[in-house]
């Protein structure tokens, strides 16, 4: 019953496809923490950038 009330920013996260995903890098990496999802997509940037 309470999904489909959920407040925004719980129905968007992890949050990894904001058009500004640089805007919230600290976050997103906080993330890495409890969100598999978000550390692979760190591990997949961690991989571009070099």
């Amino acid at each position: 019953m309470v999904f489909e009330i959920r407040p925004k920013a719980c129905r968007e996260y992890p949050h990894t496809d904001r058009k500004r995903f640089i805007q919230i890098l600290n976050l997103s990496h906080k993330n890495c923490e409890t969100c598999p999802v978000v550390y692979e997509i760190f591990e997949e940037l961690k991989k571009d950038s070099h």
